[in-house]
Protein backbone atom coordinates (compact mmCIF):
# COMPACT_ATOMS: atom_id res chain seq x y z
CA UNK A 1 0.00 0.00 0.00
CA UNK A 2 1.31 3.45 -0.93
CA UNK A 3 1.83 5.63 2.13
CA UNK A 4 4.28 8.23 0.82
CA UNK A 5 5.24 10.24 -2.23
CA UNK A 6 8.61 11.69 -3.16
CA UNK A 7 8.21 14.62 -5.54
CA UNK A 8 10.75 16.19 -7.82
CA UNK A 9 10.52 20.00 -7.63
CA UNK A 10 11.55 21.64 -10.92
CA UNK A 11 9.19 20.99 -13.81
CA UNK A 12 7.07 18.69 -11.67
CA UNK A 13 5.62 21.08 -9.09
CA UNK A 14 7.39 24.25 -10.15
CA UNK A 15 7.45 25.78 -13.62
CA UNK A 16 11.13 26.67 -13.81
CA UNK A 17 10.81 28.47 -17.13
CA UNK A 18 8.20 30.89 -15.72
CA UNK A 19 9.44 30.96 -12.11
CA UNK A 20 6.13 29.96 -10.57
CA UNK A 21 4.35 26.95 -9.17
CA UNK A 22 2.18 25.05 -11.60
CA UNK A 23 -1.43 26.10 -10.85
CA UNK A 24 -2.37 22.52 -9.91
CA UNK A 25 0.61 21.95 -7.58
CA UNK A 26 -0.59 23.41 -4.28
CA UNK A 27 -4.19 22.16 -4.60
CA UNK A 28 -2.75 18.70 -5.28
CA UNK A 29 -0.44 18.87 -2.27
CA UNK A 30 -3.31 20.06 -0.05
CA UNK A 31 -5.35 17.07 -1.18
CA UNK A 32 -2.53 14.57 -0.62
CA UNK A 33 -1.13 15.95 2.65
CA UNK A 34 -3.58 14.23 4.98
CA UNK A 35 -3.51 10.87 3.24
CA UNK A 36 0.20 10.51 2.41
CA UNK A 37 3.59 11.45 3.79
CA UNK A 38 5.28 13.76 1.30
CA UNK A 39 8.94 14.51 0.57
CA UNK A 40 10.60 16.78 -1.96
CA UNK A 41 13.88 16.50 -3.84
CA UNK A 42 15.41 19.38 -5.77
CA UNK A 43 18.68 19.93 -7.53
CA UNK A 44 20.47 22.95 -6.02
CA UNK A 45 20.65 25.80 -6.57
CA UNK A 46 17.71 25.53 -8.98
CA UNK A 47 15.04 27.80 -7.51
CA UNK A 48 15.61 26.65 -3.94
CA UNK A 49 14.68 30.16 -2.80
CA UNK A 50 11.20 29.56 -4.26
CA UNK A 51 10.84 26.57 -1.94
CA UNK A 52 11.85 28.28 1.29
CA UNK A 53 10.09 31.60 0.66
CA UNK A 54 6.72 29.86 0.55
CA UNK A 55 5.81 28.71 4.06
CA UNK A 56 2.65 26.96 2.96
CA UNK A 57 4.63 24.99 0.39
CA UNK A 58 7.30 23.77 2.81
CA UNK A 59 4.59 22.78 5.33
CA UNK A 60 3.43 19.99 3.01
CA UNK A 61 6.64 17.98 3.32
CA UNK A 62 8.13 15.65 5.91
CA UNK A 63 11.54 16.12 4.29
CA UNK A 64 13.01 18.53 1.75
CA UNK A 65 16.34 17.61 0.20
CA UNK A 66 18.21 20.13 -1.94
CA UNK A 67 21.55 18.91 -3.26
CA UNK A 68 23.80 19.66 -6.26
CA UNK A 69 23.03 16.22 -7.73
CA UNK A 70 20.25 13.71 -7.17
CA UNK A 71 21.54 10.31 -6.16
CA UNK A 72 20.13 7.26 -4.41
CA UNK A 73 21.32 8.75 -1.11
CA UNK A 74 18.89 11.69 -1.30
CA UNK A 75 15.97 9.38 -2.00
CA UNK A 76 17.03 7.17 0.93
CA UNK A 77 17.02 10.28 3.15
CA UNK A 78 13.39 10.86 2.21
CA UNK A 79 12.46 7.24 2.93
CA UNK A 80 14.14 7.46 6.33
CA UNK A 81 12.43 10.76 7.21
CA UNK A 82 9.03 9.36 6.22
CA UNK A 83 9.79 6.06 8.04
CA UNK A 84 8.66 4.11 4.98
CA UNK A 85 10.10 1.34 2.85
CA UNK A 86 10.52 1.27 -0.91
CA UNK A 87 7.29 -0.71 -1.40
CA UNK A 88 5.28 1.98 0.40
CA UNK A 89 6.38 4.97 -1.68
CA UNK A 90 6.10 6.33 -5.21
CA UNK A 91 8.36 8.84 -6.92
CA UNK A 92 6.88 11.52 -9.17
CA UNK A 93 9.21 13.34 -11.54
CA UNK A 94 9.59 14.72 -15.04
CA UNK A 95 13.01 13.30 -15.90
CA UNK A 96 13.39 9.65 -16.84
CA UNK A 97 17.20 9.91 -16.75
CA UNK A 98 16.96 11.39 -13.26
CA UNK A 99 14.40 10.58 -10.60
CA UNK A 100 12.66 7.84 -12.63
CA UNK A 101 15.92 5.95 -13.22
CA UNK A 102 16.97 6.31 -9.57
CA UNK A 103 13.56 5.24 -8.30
CA UNK A 104 13.58 2.17 -10.51
CA UNK A 105 17.06 1.25 -9.31
CA UNK A 106 15.79 1.43 -5.72
CA UNK A 107 12.74 -0.69 -6.56
CA UNK A 108 10.26 2.14 -6.01
CA UNK A 109 7.13 2.66 -8.14
CA UNK A 110 7.86 5.56 -10.49
CA UNK A 111 5.45 8.03 -12.06
CA UNK A 112 6.72 10.04 -15.00
CA UNK A 113 5.10 13.46 -15.19
CA UNK A 114 5.42 13.65 -18.95
CA UNK A 115 5.16 17.33 -19.65
CA UNK A 116 7.44 20.16 -20.64
CA UNK A 117 11.14 20.10 -21.43
CA UNK A 118 11.70 16.35 -20.98
CA UNK A 119 8.38 15.08 -22.35
CA UNK A 120 9.96 13.76 -25.54
CA UNK A 121 12.96 12.15 -23.80
CA UNK A 122 12.15 8.46 -24.15
CA UNK A 123 13.66 5.68 -22.03
CA UNK A 124 16.90 4.31 -23.46
CA UNK A 125 17.10 1.35 -21.06
CA UNK A 126 14.71 -0.73 -18.93
CA UNK A 127 15.90 1.17 -15.85
CA UNK A 128 14.51 4.41 -17.31
CA UNK A 129 11.06 2.98 -18.04
CA UNK A 130 8.51 4.49 -15.62
CA UNK A 131 5.96 2.30 -13.88
CA UNK A 132 3.23 4.82 -14.77
CA UNK A 133 2.90 7.97 -16.87
CA UNK A 134 0.74 11.01 -16.16
CA UNK A 135 0.41 14.09 -18.36
CA UNK A 136 -1.18 16.39 -15.78
CA UNK A 137 -0.86 16.67 -11.99
CA UNK A 138 -4.61 16.11 -11.36
CA UNK A 139 -4.15 12.58 -12.77
CA UNK A 140 -2.04 11.60 -9.74
CA UNK A 141 -4.91 11.18 -7.22
CA UNK A 142 -6.74 9.02 -9.77
CA UNK A 143 -3.66 6.82 -10.15
CA UNK A 144 -3.24 6.60 -6.37
CA UNK A 145 -6.88 5.54 -6.01
CA UNK A 146 -6.40 2.86 -8.65
CA UNK A 147 -3.31 1.57 -6.84
CA UNK A 148 -5.23 1.48 -3.55
CA UNK A 149 -8.10 -0.53 -5.00
CA UNK A 150 -5.96 -3.17 -6.72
Amino acid sequence: MIKGIIFDFNRTLYDKEHNQFFPEAKPLLRELKGAYKLSLISKAPDNSDAIYKDYEFISFFEKIVIKPEKTEKEFQECLTAMKLGTAEVIIVGDKIKGEISIGNKLGIITVWFRQGKYAQELPSSPREKPTFIINALPQLPVLLYELKTR
